[in-house]
């Protein structure tokens, strides 16, 4: 089974999964375990700043929206199917879900206040840590758990799998399919390689010298260890804005995108058969979701 990539998708309830393991342990676990400072552009969407460009493999991958409907949908299954065995348990609600820039920071004002940094997380409460009682019916995607509980038999694992089963009925899946993220994966390096995109970089790299920041190509700037601390320095901030000014007077964003798209466009033709396979299993499971949602939303209101 293979892992996420994780400049994609978050795993689901990932933070819950780790709240459940040091429940399990008995162990607490730091605050900020699992964030990172600084993101690591090596691959595709790990910038977290503002404008998005769209790409031809959008079309099949998880748009943000449905997956965060998909996480909805399997909070409240998971919540339910607690309920069966007397467990009141409150979720996480799921993280916005909004696509940061695979190009690095293109927006003048987030740069001015971030850098290179993620966007500040959100304060919400935090979640309910489950108890050792709950985590024997609650179970982990991939995890055994107990068959029964107190004499109520417990779905194979646990109410975790009970909810994954639901939102996969019919074959769908819970993650970007394996050939849509290798389309979306390998385009990004390649592109980098393209003449246009070269040229574009030294257009780039020259704009950048004259503002005294010496760096051969966006990726060698957001990539800079001096930015991997807990917030933005003052020169981290000044670079960054730096480079979106650049971005913007060499058109580098719009070319990079260009010559991306074409070699997506390329990659989706050769596998455009298994692209439409993978389509299919994530429509199932968001018209799973929709329906455990409006059955959901029915019941409220009546």
């Amino acid at each position: 089974m293979h892992s996420l990539k994780p400049a994609r998708l978050r795993a689901v309830l990932a933070v819950t999964l780790i709240a459940v393991g040091s429940a399990a342990c008995g162990s607490s676990a730091d605050g900020r375990a699992g964030s990172s400072t600084t993101p690591a552009v090596s691959s595709p969407r790990a910038s977290p700043h503002h404008q998005a460009y769209t790409l031809p493999i959008d079309a099949y991958l998880i748009a943000p929206a449905d997956f965060e409907r998909i996480e909805r949908a399997q909070i409240l299954l998971v919540e339910t199917c607690m309920k069966r065995y007397g467990f009141t348990l409150k979720l996480a609600e799921p993280a916005t879900t909004a696509q940061g820039n695979r190009y690095g920071p293109t927006d003048r004002a987030f740069a001015a206040a971030r850098g290179y940094h993620s966007a500040l997380p959100r304060t919400d409460p935090e979640p309910q840590t489950p108890t050792r009682e709950m985590v024997k019916v609650l179970g982990t995607t991939g995890s055994p758990t107990v068959r029964s509980y107190k004499g109520a038999d417990v779905p194979p694992g646990g109410c975790f799998g009970e909810a994954n089963a639901k939102l996969t009925e019919g074959g769908g899946i819970l993650q970007d399919p394996e050939v849509s993220t290798a389309v979306n994966f390998e385009s990004f390096p390649e592109s980098a390689k393209a003449a246009p995109v070269r040229n574009a970089f030294a257009a780039w790299s020259s704009c950048m010298k004259e503002k005294g920041f010496a760096y051969p190509t966006p990726l060698d700037a957001i990539n800079d260890p001096r930015w991997n601390t807990e917030e933005p320095s003052a020169l981290e901030i000044s670079t960054a804005v730096a480079e979106v000014e650049c971005k913007e007077r060499t058109d580098t964003v719009s070319i990079w995108n260009s010559a991306e798209a074409e070699l997506q466009r390329k990659d989706i033709k050769k596998r455009l058969g298994a692209l439409r396979k993978g389509r299919e299993r994530i429509d199932v499971t968001v018209r799973n979701a929709r329906t455990e949602l409006a059955a959901e939303e029915a019941r409220t209101a009546s």
